[in-house]
């Protein structure tokens, strides 16, 4: 799309840092309402931030221990490493291509959408939801078009149905941001409008504000997928894969109480980064452990027995096993990765970046970012489909596919 405003906003960046230092009133209202519960169980989110500017909000999410990338294609940040990194590119180009290879539990767009024309603000919103996980959030503020002293000041264009002072804007109502929300499957959670952040800085210095927050719907949007014939078949089979999530709540809190360290790894991260939970034609859970947590997890495999999980062997001797539904591999250094059976690894370096995060109908344990891990195990990971790849269910007849967005959710209980 066009670099609209561009000198506007690269003067702007360059040369005002008006409170680049604190968090914007939309961030810290988003993050204590949204956020801060997950958080504060030790979960944490990844956050993309588009139009992010001078990266404010970007930063102010990633010091919370949030994986936030920001989007701009005028922005600037004072920090940028790998859990707070800004694209200074085309925000639809990015969300099109899947750049960031990842799939997202927040996208937040603070006054951004109002900066565009309407037909591409309605395209960045459905791009935005194929990059969000089932049940992930929108979290819009946008200029209100009841703002009757901006528009007093403006001249409307009736072509595009912009108003403009000193750079264009596309205003938006209550109505606008809730049918948005309902024509594209999202639940509206939140919707306000008010004078919520003054600012020195524009024509208004209290503009009136839309607060919208909505939520991804929960659905098997692979059903609508072009690829949906060549694995259906193979659903039926994998049905009981939603029933790992309740077994991975409880081999969570035994783990954690016994201070075991694990990561997850082979299809597991693969279906965290790519679908938000298990993919939809795999069935088990995959958690790799180094040398030191994989004695420890044997000190206790009498207890994991006894509270239901069935331990059985595999391959290489102490190497391999299953405790239920859940595969356990024992990891061993190998350069610069962590190895095990079935072609497991994790990237040394993603490896000291493990948290929490939502999986699912439960959550898991792997690095915020798993890109090295998942490029040596899968190659071309985020665009290509293989249901012979993971060693539960063997169909030779179907090929790797092109992965769509529909492809990209979860089985539902």
């Amino acid at each position: 799309m066009n670099n609209l405003n561009k000198s506007f906003w690269s003067n702007y960046y360059n040369f005002n840092e008006d409170d680049i230092n604190k968090p914007s009133s939309f961030s810290e209202f988003v993050y204590s309402n949204y956020m801060e519960k997950y958080n504060r169980d030790n979960i944490y989110l990844k956050i993309c931030d588009l139009g992010s500017g001078n990266c404010r909000d970007t930063m102010f999410f990633s010091q919370k221990g949030n994986l936030c990338h920001g989007i701009d294609i005028n922005g600037v940040i004072k920090v940028n490493n790998v859990n707070c990194k800004l694209i200074k590119e085309d925000v639809l180009t990015v969300l099109k291509s899947h750049k960031l290879q990842t799939l997202y539990d927040v996208i937040y767009m603070r006054w951004f959408l109002h900066a565009l024309p309407y037909d591409i603000s309605k395209n960045i919103f459905i791009s935005s939801l194929h990059n969000l996980k089932p049940n992930g959030l929108i979290c819009i503020e946008v200029r209100s078009i009841n703002d009757e002293e901006l528009k007093k000041n403006s001249t409307y264009d009736e072509g595009d149905k912009s108003y403009k002072t000193k750079h264009k804007r596309w205003l938006y109502s209550i109505e606008m941001c809730k049918t948005l929300a309902e024509e594209n499957y999202c639940d509206v959670l939140y919707c306000e409008e008010g004078y919520f952040s003054p600012n020195i800085n524009t024509e208004t210095h209290n503009p009136l504000l839309i607060r919208f927050i909505c939520r991804k719907r929960l659905l098997p949007y692979y059903m609508k997928s072009k690829n949906y014939n060549k694995y259906k078949h193979i659903l039926p089979k994998m049905k009981h894969s939603v029933e790992d999530y309740d077994k991975m709540e409880i081999m969570n809190k035994i783990l954690e109480e016994h201070n075991i360290k694990y990561v997850a790894v082979a299809g597991t991260t693969l279906g965290l980064t790519r679908h938000g939970g298990i993919i939809p034609w795999d069935n088990d859970i995959d958690i790799g452990f180094i040398e030191d947590e994989w004695k420890k997890l044997f000190n206790i495999k009498d207890l994991l027995v006894k509270k239901g999980f069935k331990y059985e062997k595999f391959g290489i001797e102490n190497a391999h096993c299953h405790f239920g539904p859940i595969d356990c591999f024992k990891l061993t250094l190998k350069d610069k990765y962590y190895e095990g059976e079935a072609k497991t690894y994790c990237s040394v370096d993603e490896y000291y970046n493990v948290v929490k995060q939502i999986f699912g109908y439960t959550y898991i344990y792997a690095p915020l970012c798993s890109e090295k891990s998942l490029r040596k195990r899968y190659g071309n990971y985020f665009n290509e489909g293989n249901v012979n790849d993971n060693f539960h269910f063997t169909d030779k007849s179907v090929k790797v596919f092109n992965l769509t967005h529909h492809d990209l959710s979860y089985q539902l209980k």
